[in-house]
Protein backbone atom coordinates (compact mmCIF):
# COMPACT_ATOMS: atom_id res chain seq x y z
CA UNK A 1 0.00 0.00 0.00
CA UNK A 2 1.12 3.43 -0.70
CA UNK A 3 2.33 5.28 2.39
CA UNK A 4 1.34 9.61 2.49
CA UNK A 5 4.77 11.56 3.44
CA UNK A 6 4.30 15.15 4.53
CA UNK A 7 7.84 16.81 4.06
CA UNK A 8 8.81 20.45 4.56
CA UNK A 9 10.60 22.13 2.25
CA UNK A 10 11.58 25.70 1.43
CA UNK A 11 9.31 27.51 -1.20
CA UNK A 12 11.57 27.85 -4.01
CA UNK A 13 12.38 24.60 -3.90
CA UNK A 14 8.71 23.59 -3.70
CA UNK A 15 7.72 25.75 -7.17
CA UNK A 16 10.70 23.96 -8.90
CA UNK A 17 9.70 20.32 -7.55
CA UNK A 18 5.60 21.27 -8.65
CA UNK A 19 6.89 23.32 -11.85
CA UNK A 20 8.90 20.39 -13.23
CA UNK A 21 12.10 21.93 -12.97
CA UNK A 22 13.98 19.77 -9.99
CA UNK A 23 13.73 16.46 -11.00
CA UNK A 24 15.13 14.85 -7.78
CA UNK A 25 15.09 16.02 -4.29
CA UNK A 26 18.27 16.02 -2.02
CA UNK A 27 18.02 15.20 2.04
CA UNK A 28 20.55 15.21 4.28
CA UNK A 29 18.13 13.25 7.04
CA UNK A 30 17.76 9.77 5.96
CA UNK A 31 14.11 8.61 6.00
CA UNK A 32 12.98 4.77 4.93
CA UNK A 33 10.99 6.38 2.06
CA UNK A 34 9.98 3.72 -0.77
CA UNK A 35 9.21 3.63 -4.23
CA UNK A 36 5.87 4.68 -5.04
CA UNK A 37 5.13 6.77 -1.90
CA UNK A 38 3.19 9.70 -2.20
CA UNK A 39 5.20 12.92 -0.55
CA UNK A 40 2.73 15.94 0.33
CA UNK A 41 4.70 19.07 0.53
CA UNK A 42 4.33 21.70 3.35
CA UNK A 43 5.93 25.02 2.46
CA UNK A 44 7.78 26.51 4.92
CA UNK A 45 8.07 30.08 5.54
CA UNK A 46 6.49 32.49 3.97
CA UNK A 47 3.95 30.32 1.95
CA UNK A 48 3.39 28.09 5.43
CA UNK A 49 0.93 25.84 3.69
CA UNK A 50 0.50 22.15 1.86
CA UNK A 51 0.89 23.60 -1.66
CA UNK A 52 1.10 19.89 -4.13
CA UNK A 53 2.69 16.64 -4.39
CA UNK A 54 4.64 14.48 -5.73
CA UNK A 55 5.01 10.60 -5.90
CA UNK A 56 8.52 9.32 -5.21
CA UNK A 57 10.46 7.58 -7.68
CA UNK A 58 14.18 5.87 -7.11
CA UNK A 59 14.88 6.18 -3.99
CA UNK A 60 18.92 5.85 -3.16
CA UNK A 61 20.91 6.84 0.11
CA UNK A 62 24.55 8.02 -0.74
CA UNK A 63 27.86 9.17 0.46
CA UNK A 64 27.71 13.03 0.25
CA UNK A 65 31.48 12.83 -2.37
CA UNK A 66 29.20 10.60 -4.68
CA UNK A 67 25.97 12.72 -4.38
CA UNK A 68 28.45 15.71 -5.22
CA UNK A 69 30.04 13.82 -8.47
CA UNK A 70 26.39 13.40 -9.73
CA UNK A 71 25.40 16.73 -9.19
CA UNK A 72 28.76 17.96 -10.95
CA UNK A 73 28.05 15.48 -13.78
CA UNK A 74 24.80 17.08 -14.80
CA UNK A 75 22.91 13.59 -13.48
CA UNK A 76 20.56 14.84 -11.03
CA UNK A 77 18.25 17.15 -12.78
CA UNK A 78 17.86 20.73 -11.29
CA UNK A 79 20.62 19.91 -8.80
CA UNK A 80 23.68 22.31 -9.37
CA UNK A 81 26.31 23.96 -7.33
CA UNK A 82 23.80 25.69 -5.08
CA UNK A 83 22.95 22.34 -3.92
CA UNK A 84 26.98 21.10 -3.15
CA UNK A 85 26.98 22.79 0.22
CA UNK A 86 23.85 21.31 1.38
CA UNK A 87 25.43 17.81 1.19
CA UNK A 88 28.64 18.20 2.52
CA UNK A 89 29.72 16.32 5.63
CA UNK A 90 29.47 12.96 7.12
CA UNK A 91 26.26 11.81 7.00
CA UNK A 92 24.00 9.88 4.23
CA UNK A 93 22.09 12.30 1.68
CA UNK A 94 18.72 10.80 0.47
CA UNK A 95 18.49 11.50 -3.31
CA UNK A 96 14.57 11.34 -4.37
CA UNK A 97 13.57 10.81 -7.66
CA UNK A 98 10.59 13.36 -8.40
CA UNK A 99 7.47 11.91 -10.51
CA UNK A 100 4.11 13.15 -11.57
CA UNK A 101 4.46 16.46 -9.44
CA UNK A 102 0.75 17.85 -8.56
CA UNK A 103 0.36 21.68 -7.27
CA UNK A 104 -3.21 21.47 -5.41
CA UNK A 105 -5.17 24.91 -6.43
CA UNK A 106 -6.50 25.95 -2.98
CA UNK A 107 -3.29 25.02 -0.46
CA UNK A 108 -4.32 23.89 2.78
CA UNK A 109 -2.67 26.81 4.91
CA UNK A 110 -1.27 26.22 8.85
CA UNK A 111 -4.46 28.54 10.04
CA UNK A 112 -6.35 25.42 8.16
CA UNK A 113 -4.16 22.77 9.47
CA UNK A 114 -4.41 23.73 13.29
CA UNK A 115 -8.14 24.49 13.16
CA UNK A 116 -8.40 20.75 11.65
CA UNK A 117 -6.13 19.37 13.88
CA UNK A 118 -5.55 20.84 16.80
CA UNK A 119 -2.04 21.31 17.87
CA UNK A 120 -0.37 20.79 14.05
CA UNK A 121 3.17 21.48 14.00
CA UNK A 122 4.80 21.02 9.96
CA UNK A 123 7.63 18.32 10.64
CA UNK A 124 11.07 19.69 10.94
CA UNK A 125 11.97 17.31 7.60
CA UNK A 126 9.40 14.97 7.38
CA UNK A 127 6.59 12.61 8.65
CA UNK A 128 4.45 9.57 7.84
CA UNK A 129 1.00 10.84 8.32
CA UNK A 130 -0.56 8.83 10.11
CA UNK A 131 -3.58 10.85 11.12
CA UNK A 132 -7.08 10.18 9.25
CA UNK A 133 -8.34 13.70 9.50
CA UNK A 134 -5.01 14.82 7.85
CA UNK A 135 -5.18 12.28 5.30
CA UNK A 136 -8.60 13.38 4.43
CA UNK A 137 -7.42 17.23 3.93
CA UNK A 138 -4.51 16.52 1.54
CA UNK A 139 -7.69 13.85 -0.24
CA UNK A 140 -9.86 16.60 -0.56
CA UNK A 141 -7.15 18.78 -2.05
CA UNK A 142 -5.53 16.39 -3.97
CA UNK A 143 -8.69 16.05 -6.05
CA UNK A 144 -8.85 19.63 -7.25
CA UNK A 145 -5.21 19.70 -8.08
CA UNK A 146 -4.39 20.88 -11.75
Amino acid sequence: MRRTVLMSIKPTFARQILGGVKRYELRRKVFPLLEGDRVVLYESRPVMAITGEFVAGRVAEMRPEDVIKLIREDALEGCGELDVPYVVGRRPVLIIEVREPRRYVRPVTLAELRAALGGFRPPASYVLVRDPRLLSLIEERAGEAR
